[in-house]
């Protein structure tokens, strides 16, 4: 168990704060919008399934985009 940001213990850490000096669950990451601010001081957990997912939806959200564009052009 590692200690998360709001005084909490998780075992599904997906990253880490350097500033809070806690890591982050998925929940906490969207909850305080570290990736949409870029936050400096965010360090991703590339282990946690979570990351893998988010890539496979970008590549299937620009595969439609590739598709509709080639489709109606």
């Amino acid at each position: 168990m590692k200690s998360c940001l709001f005084n909490t213990c998780s075992d599904n850490v997906a990253g880490y704060c350097k500033y809070h000096h806690a890591g982050l669950t998925v929940k906490q990451i969207r909850c305080k919008n570290c990736l949409q601010k870029q936050c400096r001081h965010f360090v991703k957990n590339e282990d946690h399934v979570w990351w893998k997912q988010r890539e496979a939806t970008k590549q299937k959200r620009k595969a439609r985009k590739i598709a509709l564009n080639e489709r109606f052009m």
